[in-house]
């Protein structure tokens, strides 16, 4: 308790030491309040990111995935241990309308800093349509890495490809 009577957080370290055969105790204390507040904005974080219903992923910059929420894992039928850690294109492989289009993707993404796409992943599962939110991580012009949101859209598709077929 500080003289303001405020309650502060603190590390207390301490040790036994022999000086001239007498017996000491060296005792170290700080201040551990900025550190908790940190720790707690980051629980909040993470708590926030798993709050979100829809597949919630980020990649570093090499496009490793570092972020991998619990509705990805419903959606893609891919569990997080199977995914944290991995190239995304090899976790997430897309499907393309032409060779070559993944790669568009991804130097316009890098490029614009931002997408929004109806994407074809080959799942375990099968394919699974999704729409995606795809952004750059950034402050202080340094780039991070990404966060994507996709939401399964893969029942509305189905949808109108059978009202595109009963047109015919």
């Amino acid at each position: 308790m500080k003289p303001d009577r405020t309650i502060t957080p603190i590390e207390f370290l301490s040790k036994r030491i022999v000086i001239d055969g007498s017996d000491f105790l060296q005792s170290v204390t700080r201040d551990i309040s900025k550190r908790r507040q940190m720790e707690e904005n980051l629980r909040f974080s993470d708590i926030t990111l798993k709050s979100i219903r829809e597949a919630v992923f980020v990649m570093d910059n090499s496009a490793k995935i570092t972020y991998w929420n619990t509705a990805c894992e419903d959606l893609f039928s891919i569990q997080e241990n199977d995914a944290i850690g991995h190239y995304a294109g090899d976790v997430l492989p897309m499907k393309e309308n032409y060779p070559g289009q993944n790669q568009d993707r991804i130097n316009l993404i890098r490029e614009k800093g931002f997408s929004k796409e109806e994407i074809i992943y080959i799942t375990p599962r099968g394919d699974v349509w999704a729409d995606v939110y795809a952004q750059a991580i950034e402050q202080d012009s340094m780039r991070y890495g990404w966060i994507s949101l996709a939401i399964d859209i893969t029942e509305r598709k189905k949808v109108e490809e059978t009202l595109r077929l009963s047109d015919i």
